[in-house]
């Protein structure tokens, strides 16, 4: 049985983060439901504010994304550190959501200015933690047009790049499947809180580290080949101008803005009709010239 080459296993590493991406995704969601919950002392509200800021983030995510993914040249690499910054913001928010940290002094204060029952004291106490959700959500939500670029980029033909994107979502869907059961069911309950988000941010990093190990087989350059990483938006392609339409053309001569290039039609015709007259002329000349016949005498 013949087996794949080891360049060509190489390039599923992309399709592989994905699906890591998106169990770590979910993981996060759980935790950090978690950690709102020692905060909040309510489920309901903890579960509905991460779920509020985390399906916000990835649409905000996309959206940023893919108006700049097509202007980066390395998208890959772009990916990979979107990974980092998840993983690096994952490991802070433990910090800025403890239960005896200042966001448990705000809440307490937030209580005690509207009152525990009040609208303005839920909508206060979620903009409190929209600044704290909103970043790492956001740059999760950026992987997948950048991904998608990556593939887009290397495929030949729109039927290929329809196919990848196809599995990008999917594994990334499946990935998110699974957090929930690795937190939920295995991570939480055997090694804690803490540790299971120490374990999601490894992951993210691990994503990051593979992609930049695996240069050669995704984008065909070595280290230290002068190649550069381009991982930012580069200026935008200038298109080229529209032609005009009869329409435009009609006002442009209307408000005199096409004078000049009417002018310059109405000399060529001119110059076109001189011209044609003088080589009637000189054919007319370069012809011999008959004497009528004189007609004949009676006899």
């Amino acid at each position: 049985m013949n087996k794949l080459p080891v360049h060509k296993l190489m390039r599923f590493a992309p399709y592989l983060a994905f699906f890591l991406s998106g169990a770590s995704s979910l993981i996060f969601q759980t935790i950090w439901t978690r950690m709102l919950h020692h905060v909040f002392g309510a489920t309901s509200l903890a579960i509905s504010t991460v779920l509020t800021v985390f399906m916000a983030g990835l649409g905000l995510g996309t959206w940023i994304s893919g108006r700049f993914a097509n202007r980066i040249k390395h998208p890959i690499f772009a990916y990979a550190i979107a990974e980092i910054g998840v993983a690096v913001w994952g490991l802070l928010i433990p910090f800025m959501v403890r239960s005896d940290g200042w966001l448990s002094t705000v809440n307490a204060w937030l209580r005690l200015e509207f009152g525990a029952e009040s609208s303005m004291f839920m909508i206060a106490r979620f903009l409190c933690v929209v600044p704290i959700l909103i970043v790492p959500t956001t740059l999760m939500g950026s992987t997948l047009p950048l991904l998608t670029r990556h593939f887009v980029q290397r495929s030949s033909d729109a039927e290929s790049a329809s196919q990848s994107v196809g599995v990008l979502y999917s594994l990334n869907t499946f990935g998110a499947a699974t957090g929930p059961i690795l937190s939920a069911f295995i991570l939480l309950p055997t090694v804690g809180l803490s540790i299971t988000n120490v374990v999601a941010c490894s992951m993210n990093l691990s994503l990051a580290i593979m992609i930049f190990a695996l240069r050669p087989q995704l984008i065909g350059s070595k280290w230290g080949s002068g190649v550069k990483l381009e991982v930012l938006p580069g200026p935008p392609e200038k298109d080229e101008a529209p032609a005009a339409t009869p329409a435009a053309a009609s006002s442009a001569t209307e408000d005199g803005t096409a004078e000049e290039p009417a002018d310059a039609a109405k000399a060529a015709r001119t110059k076109t009709k001189k011209t044609t007259r003088k080589t009637a002329a000189r054919k007319a000349e370069a012809e011999p010239r008959t004497e009528p016949s004189a007609p004949p005498e009676d006899a």
